[in-house]
């Protein structure tokens, strides 16, 4: 029982570690401008490229 709580944990804390550490990588040079129009087809709300858009839309 122990090992598989250990995997879990292990496995969780792997992804939050892997998540962190993407975020912080910056994008490849070239892709710093999008086409919004292109990117407003895309229907993935949790992609952070269409909520920066809509951000600088707003202000």
């Amino acid at each position: 029982m122990l090992p598989g709580i250990l995997f879990v944990c292990g496995a969780v804390g792997l992804y939050m570690v892997s998540f962190a550490l993407n975020k912080k990588t910056a994008a490849p040079e070239g892709l710093s401008k999008i086409d919004a129009l292109k990117c407003g087809a895309c229907q993935n709300f949790a992609c952070t490229i269409k909520q920066t858009l809509e951000e600088e839309e707003a202000v």
